[in-house]
């Protein structure tokens, strides 16, 4: 079975100006920094997302990068019409089945605020409408889920969210 390519956004601990020039050079990576959150987005390879993730982690690692966590790719209804170059009114005929009824249009991911969408799940039903939109693959929800579980069981001491005991929540 052939590898595929999925992107990947990953939230980082903080690194060196070292670190950050050999993940840049070894990932062919984007490093970014908003406030206190660094991230690095690459393209994975592997038979599944989650294989390809599983591979990259423990590269980011042996780097010298401590993935914290998989940052979801969300959209709003507005960011799918920009980057399918269509119209909102278009993509709410999409969400309402009132258009290409015969694929479902995915559910949010997140229901406030109007809803947010994973992009993966949209590319996905695009897709099976006949409109191909990119040649990689995102994370969908399952494929999430088990990336969080991965980075949780095998997180650094240094990162992990402290424990709070019963008596802790009486206070």
């Amino acid at each position: 079975m052939s590898a595929n390519s999925y992107e990947l956004s990953f939230e980082v601990a903080e690194m060196s100006e070292a670190v950050e020039d050999r993940a840049c050079t070894r990932f062919d990576s984007v490093i970014t920094v908003h406030g206190e959150v660094t991230t690095i987005t690459l393209t994975a390879e592997g038979r599944t997302c989650l294989r390809a993730a599983i591979e990259t982690i423990s590269s980011l690692r042996a780097a010298g990068v401590e993935p914290i966590r998989l940052i979801d790719d969300l959209v709003s209804r507005s960011e799918i019409a920009r980057r399918m170059g269509v119209t909102p009114q278009s993509v709410g005929q999409w969400i309402r089945g009132e258009r290409h009824a015969e694929s479902a249009f995915p559910a949010p991911y997140i229901l406030a605020d109007g809803g947010l969408w994973l992009w993966g799940e949209v590319v996905e039903a695009l897709d099976s409408r006949g409109v191909e939109i990119e040649d990689i693959g995102y994370p969908a929800r399952r494929d999430i889920q088990e990336i969080g579980g991965v980075l949780a069981k095998n997180s650094s001491r240094a990162h992990a969210v402290p424990t709070r005991s019963a008596t802790d929540y009486q206070q």
